[in-house]
């Protein structure tokens, strides 16, 4: 729409119809570029729908990082029923925790700086 106004302005009549011919040209290129960039991914589409079938039969995930199809081999149930199932109460402290280092975990603990 606005090439054949620059080309009116710059060029006159000539300029007009030489803009008219950049716009049909523009419009048919850009058009025809859209629809095979658009029939491509469709054909990509229908190619892979297959194997993405079959991966997710067969209990895999596609991994968008990787590229690939992995096992998505985590529960989370499962995982969240062994975390409820932990008593802390009973555990182990690890080193280096606060409760290693104190001999009772009721005694206060002095803090050396607040301010930072």
């Amino acid at each position: 729409v606005a090439l054949p106004i620059v080309g009116a302005q710059e060029d006159g009549a000539r300029g007009f119809f030489t803009g008219v011919c950049k716009g049909a040209g523009c419009f048919v290129g850009l058009s025809l570029g859209g629809a095979v960039c658009g029939s491509t991914q469709v054909l990509r589409g229908l190619a892979n729908t297959p194997d993405a079938i079959s991966q997710a039969q067969a209990g895999k995930c596609w991994d968008a990082e990787t590229g690939t199809w992995v096992v998505d081999g985590t529960n989370l149930r499962q995982e969240e029923a062994l975390a409820n199932s932990y008593d802390v109460e009973r555990a182990e402290p690890e080193l280096g925790s606060p409760r290693s280092r104190s001999s009772s975990p009721d005694r206060p603990r002095a803090v050396a700086d607040t301010a930072y």
